[in-house]
């Protein structure tokens, strides 16, 4: 069974408790400053412990009563110096996948860099749900191709737009879109028609649908010159 730890249950911690709680296959477990919204969700998962993570012996007593978890989410609305040293705990305890809600996009970067001082695959997600949602929103709004988005996390995104006319009637093979804009074209479709998968060999059609996987910015970037040249 997944084990979830869950630290901090404000709107975004507490929504995503209620939502976790649905599947049967995951024991959860939650930790607050605030007694009232730890007992508000005590019935929904395995263990709700009221304490301060500004004492490191909260989290180190709550990691040897419960176990590494497979996943923990941390959601703290303390400030981010306080954030950074429970991930960083986190870290050094030995857990394997942290989501991160952080403050702004320099938090967001500190984070990574103590996530990249670790050896072996990073372990940090980071996220910051009203800048990210705004961005995704902005970027859908502003394009005349986007036709669907799905965000990864961390500014990567996976998006579907019309084929730009100047990736029309050549190969993929040729056009080099890796190359010329960071982005992977993962494949195409006729509107109406099922998704395939492409390949070097791949030319393209005029008003298809392609997608692609990339950050946010170069896809701002793709668009701007595909539409220039």
């Amino acid at each position: 069974m997944k084990q979830i730890l869950v630290l901090g249950l404000g709107k975004f911690g507490h929504r995503l408790v209620e939502r976790l709680g649905q599947y049967p296959n995951l024991r959860l477990h939650v930790l607050d400053r605030n007694p009232r919204l730890v007992d508000s969700l005590s019935e929904q998962v395995h263990t709700a412990i009221s304490g301060n993570l500004n004492d490191p012996q909260v989290l180190d007593g709550l990691l040897e009563e419960i176990g590494l978890p497979d996943l923990a989410v941390v959601s703290l609305g303390d400030a981010s110096h306080t954030v950074t040293l429970v991930a960083l705990r986190l870290r050094e305890a030995g857990v394997s996948r942290i989501v991160i809600k952080a403050e702004d996009r320099a938090h967001r970067r500190v984070l990574h860099a103590i996530d990249n001082g670790f050896p072996g695959d990073p372990a940090f997600e980071v996220v910051i749900p009203e800048l990210d949602s705004a961005d995704a929103l902005a970027l859908r709004l502003s394009s005349r191709r986007i036709q669907k988005e799905l965000d990864l996390g961390d500014g990567l995104r996976i998006v579907e737009l019309t084929c730009p006319p100047a990736l029309v009637g050549r190969s993929l093979g040729e056009l080099q879109v890796r190359q010329r804009y960071r982005l992977t074209l993962l494949g195409w479709r006729r509107k109406g028609e099922e998704f395939r998968f492409a390949d070097a060999d791949t030319v393209l059609e005029e008003d298809c649908l392609i997608t692609v996987i990339g950050m946010v910015e170069d896809v701002e970037v793709f668009e701007q010159e595909a539409e220039r040249r």
